[in-house]
């Protein structure tokens, strides 16, 4: 459809989201008049007439104040999501993180996104262990749940990077290794670099890394902070604006 535009003279764009881009947008690149871009990383990969970095749309709702909830003073915060349908190999390397963390005598709060498949497994496995925190299928108010989270463990898809960054949140990222050209590591990655992040790839995750790394946060708020700094620094959250204002100067 937007090549046989491209074909008829209608004015046309494409947003790439991720790092690497895709078969499609790498094809279309050189046709459509606008290519918007979320990482840097990826205007060398596509031939484009005229490209430019506006970076990825978050959800307004993300970005607004919410009024803060009650926390018991001293307690760490630790937001578990590996997307909607959550993400197994992080759900039990976490699981047992927690454990090592409280046998060390650690009580973080913990809000743990399991997913539709896996909330059960997560749920008993949390019971069996005696493990305290709030393990959910799916998390309705996302804006409050990164609010009040001081360390995000997540996959690096292109939205979560955005949101990340659009709310200057510390995150240790664990790239889904089967997504399409891996560009979930090269998503992670270009926030890691600027020192947004951690990454911890999954063929080397274990509940002792994961624990470790949790530990080392806990123990150390100005490196959490500065991580935040760092990816705040690498956010866009006008990127909705700026792609609908290039797209009314194409029209106009």
């Amino acid at each position: 459809l937007c090549l046989a535009a491209c074909l008829r003279g209608v004015p046309t764009a494409i947003h790439e989201q991720n790092s690497t881009p895709g078969l499609t947008n790498r094809i279309l690149a050189p046709w459509v008049r606008r290519t918007f871009v979320s990482f840097e990383e990826s205007i060398p990969l596509l031939r484009a007439r005229s490209i430019e970095m506006t970076g990825n749309p978050v959800r307004e709702e993300l970005l607004g104040e919410r009024t803060a909830s009650p926390r018991p003073k001293g307690t760490f915060r630790l937001l578990v999501v590996g997307g909607s349908q959550g993400a197994r190999a992080v759900n039990s390397a976490f699981v047992e993180a927690l454990a090592l963390l409280k046998g060390e005598g650690w009580k973080p709060g913990v809000l743990h996104q399991a997913g539709p498949g896996d909330y059960e497994t997560v749920a008993k496995a949390y019971e069996n262990r005696g493990l305290e925190g709030r393990v959910v299928p799916f998390i309705e108010d996302m804006g409050r749940a990164y609010q009040e989270a001081d360390l995000v463990i997540s996959r690096a898809g292109a939205t979560t990077i955005a949101e990340l960054a659009a709310l200057g949140k510390p995150s240790v990222l664990v790239p889904y290794p089967y997504a399409a050209n891996r560009h979930q590591d090269t998503n992670a990655r270009a926030l890691a670099d600027v020192g947004g992040a951690e990454v911890i790839p999954q063929e080397e995750l274990d509940g002792p890394r994961l624990a470790r790394c949790i530990t080392r946060y806990m123990k150390d708020p100005e490196a959490l902070r500065a991580m935040g700094a760092c990816a705040r620094a690498k956010g866009k959250p006008e990127a909705a604006r700026l792609i609908v204002d290039r797209l009314l100067e194409m029209i106009s």
